[in-house]
Parts: C-alpha cells; sequence; structure tokens
C-alpha cells in the first residue's frame, strides 16, 4: 500500500497516519496557550513568595518556627524559578505573552540582575527563549548599572550583547568601578566590548570615566585588598588592558595625602609584581626618587621592614644605596637603627 505524504506548516513532513502536533492544529494552539498561561500564573506564584520571602525576613529577632519558615519560602521560590526556566526554555518562539505575564517576567529580569550570577542561566533563558523585546527593560530600568552595582559579569555580559541595548558608559564604567568586591571582571567585560559599545574615546564620556578608572587603578596597585571578599583574579592584566585603552588615562605620577605614588604603594606594601609591572609595562623611572620626606622608595621599604620590595629594588641595576636621607642616613644604617638582621644581610650580599 502507499503511503501518503504531506508537508505540515511547521516544515515536517510526515505520513498521514502519522500524528504531528502542527497537523492537530486545534491541540497545538491549546498546548501553547496552556504553557502561556502556566507561565503567567508561575509568574504571579513567585511574585507572592518573593513577597512572602520579603516580610519573613523583616521580622526582628526571629524564632526558630520564623526562620524555619523563611527558609522555606526561600526553597518554594528557587523551586518556582526552576518551573518558569523550564517552561520558558520549552515555549515556542514566537509565543506571545499576556500583558502581565509579559510585565512580571520583564520584573523578573529587572531583579535577576541584582541577585547575583546564579540568575545568569536564567537571564539567559530569558533573553534568548522569549520574543518579547527585552532592550527597552534593560535600557529603561536601567539593568546595566543595576548589574554592575551588584557585581555580576556574567549578567554584565549577557545584557551588552542583547540587541538594541544602550549603554551610558559615564554611569555604567565608574559603577563597575567603585563595585567593592566583582570590579576586575565586570571592568574586563566593559572592556571586551569597547570601543563599538561602550565609547571610551569619546571626551564627554572619558572625562565622566577616568577619574573613576584612576582611583581603582591606584587600588589595585597597592597590595592589598580594600575587601577581603574581593575578586582579584586578572588584576595584573586589567591594569595592562587599562593603560592600553585608548581614551583611559592613569596618571601614575600622581600623589596621595601621604605623598605616595602608585609605584610607592606597591613597594610599601610589598607587591614586587607590581612593580616590576610598573617599571616594564608602564615605564616609570621611579626607583630613586626622593619623596617631600627626603626618603627614597627603598628607604621607605627598609623603614617598613618589607623584605621582598628592598630585595627587589636591590636586584635593579638602577637603584641608588649610597643615597643618605637628610635625617636618618642611608639605607643600610636604616636598617641598622630597625635592627632588622633580614635587611642588614640582604645588603651584605650586595655589597660583597
Amino acid at each position: 500500500k502507499r503511503t501518503s505524504y504531506r508537508f505540515c506548516f511547521c516544515f515536517c513532513y510526515l505520513p498521514r497516519e502519522r500524528v504531528c502536533s502542527c497537523g492537530q492544529s486545534s491541540a497545538y494552539a491549546a498546548r501553547r496557550t496552556g504553557m502561556a498561561t502556566e507561565l503567567g500564573d508561575l509568574l504571579e506564584e513567585l511574585g507572592e513568595l518573593q513577597l512572602q520571602v520579603t516580610s519573613l525576613g523583616e521580622v526582628g529577632s526571629p524564632s526558630d518556627d520564623e526562620l524555619e519558615a523563611l527558609a522555606g519560602a526561600r526553597a518554594e521560590v528557587e523551586a518556582c524559578l526552576g518551573r518558569v526556566q523550564g517552561i520558558l526554555e520549552d515555549l515556542p518562539w514566537g509565543e506571545v505573552l499576556p500583558e502581565e505575564a509579559a510585565d512580571r517576567l520583564q520584573s523578573l529580569l529587572a531583579s535577576c540582575c541584582q541577585e547575583g550570577d546564579a540568575r545568569a542561566d536564567l537571564v539567559a533563558t530569558i533573553l534568548g527563549r522569549w520574543s518579547g523585546d527585552c532592550s527597552e527593560v534593560i535600557n529603561e530600568r536601567e539593568l546595566l548599572v543595576l548589574a554592575c552595582a551588584d557585581g555580576n559579569p556574567e549578567i554584565l555580559k549577557l545584557l551588552l550583547t542583547y540587541p538594541g541595548v544602550q549603554i551610558d558608559a559615564a554611569v555604567v564604567v565608574p559603577q563597575a568601578c567603585f563595585n567593592p568586591t566583582r570590579r576586575v571582571p565586570l571592568v574586563h567585560v566593559l572592556l571586551d566590548h569597547s570601543p563599538h559599545l561602550v565609547r571610551l574615546t569619546d571626551p564627554d564620556i572619558a572625562e565622566a570615566v577616568n577619574p573613576a578608572v584612576q582611583e581603582m587603578f591606584e587600588e589595585l596597585c597597592q597590595g592589598e585588598k580594600q575587601n577581603d571578599k574581593e575578586d582579584w583574579r586578572g588584576r595584573l592584566r586589567l591594569l595592562k588592558r587599562l593603560l592600553h585603552t585608548e581614551g583611559i588615562t592613569v596618571d601614575l605620577k600622581a600623589m596621595d595625602s601621604n605623598d605616595q605614588t602608585i609605584f610607592s604603594r606597591a613597594i610599601l606594601h610589598g607587591d614586587v609584581e607590581i612593580a616590576q609591572f610598573l617599571v616594564e609595562e608602564a615605564g616609570i623611572e621611579q626607583i630613586n626618587e626622593v619623596f617631600p620626606d627626603g626618603t627614597t622608595p627603598l628607604a621607605r621599604a627598609v623603614l617598613m621592614s618589607q623584605v621582598a620590595s628592598v630585595m627587589w629594588l636591590l636586584a635593579q641595576p638602577t637603584v641608588d644605596i649610597d643615597y643618605v636621607t637628610p635625617s636618618s642616613g642611608s639605607a643600610l644604617q636604616l636598617a641598622k637603627l630597625k635592627g632588622n638582621a633580614t635587611v642588614v644581610e640582604l645588603f651584605q650580599e650586595v655589597a660583597a
């Protein structure tokens, strides 16, 4: 018996005897409508659960039962989010959601940008699977700023690559620079999208951005974290990129209120990796710089007992080990006065 074939409107080529979802158009439409309705119901349930979590979290001196209820509500939120993501992943492309459900989904997208990179998969699903235009909510609710403020580089990357997104670099870049824990990866992401999106070469943007970049650059060079939780992975690579990014200007000779330059702060904190970078990459010539108090980087390293810095400075061919400070003598004399036998031994090895 010859089998009869036909094309369905979803472009599958099937025998008539087989059941095709698009062949059963009424059932298929009902399924699509059911998914959209279920998604809308889930988003409404999610909003109620989140309000419950907020309410329970505001209880002062909570009892054990209240803490248990809070933990349970949070677990329900996570489960609900998982179901929302599952439906979004199965939602047919081009599906139009009811207005109320679309508004809730936009609000969910905004809230995800403030809840850490743990929500990156959900953000990617919303941006990638929902056919609604998310650029409007990204721009109007300033989600790029929120992602930088909360420290979410993965979410920032997703937002930047979404069609139609507009970035106010004069606001977004400083926000990333001031993030207390994730500024290094955040600024890396922004530089990855420069200059076509993050237009740092624009004079007005550069003027707004450079003070924040200068402050961040100085803090990243000082040898110790401002925040123990700060992510410094890629720190040195970021400093190199900033020096060579058109539109970014870093004043390497700037002094703080304690007469410290970027280089001298690295020496004082024993960060010889940064000191080496400043000499080799930035070309600074401050190894023998005399500060207003009459000291040099070597003298200051001795005074602070920074053995690593003293060792590094003594290995530099241009260092002046015989320089005498007006009030304390040479660096070797300072080491003897402080009774630092290790540092004195380093000078003796050089002399030998």
